[in-house]
């Protein structure tokens, strides 16, 4: 799965993500906080079970998990939900097709003291965009993600309060976990938006190639 986006650690604590799109809209920058199961400035979370760092993306939630036990654990990806704003929906993840996103998805199993890198798609931000064919243009159709809030705003008053009602929004990701005795250990980690910045562009400098004199023959 492609990645379009950049997310980086502030130094307040929080992610920050952002898209360029568009010629007349201002991309906005996200920035998040983890706040539970606890809050945490650097969005880590560890008990006797797992240790698990997570990053806030413009259309998905990248995490690592360690297992600590000495046991293996597993991710229920059947189970696992993503909450934006108060509305669940089952998630993807690494290997998934987009067409099977509603499919069942086999269990990853963890082997103690080894971790996974994976991402966490709300299959409601999912959809197949169709193609279109002419004469003079055509573009063939694709799968796209839509982002978890909205990417960018249409440089009106409208739509700067648009963005700024997403601060305080939370996304939750729940990741049902089962240890070695297959007891389910449910993990909801939660983050919020705490604030919304408009990206100003900056024009590019185009460099102005010099014609040069030729000399004339005698």
């Amino acid at each position: 799965m492609k990645k379009l986006l950049i997310a980086c650690v502030l130094f307040t604590g929080c992610y920050t993500s952002s898209m360029m799109t568009g010629f007349n809209s201002t991309p906005v920058s996200y920035k998040y906080s983890m706040v539970a199961p606890l809050p945490d400035s650097n969005f880590n979370y560890e008990d006797a079970n797992i240790k698990a760092h997570f990053i806030v993306g413009q259309k998905e939630i990248d995490f690592t998990i360690l297992n600590k036990s000495n046991s293996p654990i597993k991710i229920v990806w059947d189970d696992a939900v993503m909450a934006i704003s108060g509305e669940s929906n089952r998630i993807m993840h690494k290997g998934v097709k987009y067409a099977d996103r509603s499919s069942s998805m086999p269990s990853t199993t963890i082997l103690p003291n080894s971790s996974i890198e994976d991402l966490a798609v709300s299959t409601d931000k999912v959809y197949y965009r169709e193609g279109y064919y002419s004469q003079y243009y055509s573009r063939a159709g694709d799968w796209e993600t839509k982002p978890l809030f909205p990417a960018a705003t249409l440089n009106n008053d409208k739509q700067k309060d648009l963005f700024n009602s997403v601060v305080g929004q939370e996304i939750a990701l729940y990741l049902p976990i089962t240890n070695g005795n297959n007891e389910k250990l449910g993990y909801t980690f939660k983050f919020k938006v705490t604030d919304a910045v408009l990206i100003k562009k900056t024009p590019v400098a185009v460099p102005v190639k010099q014609k040069t004199k030729t000399k004339q023959k005698k």
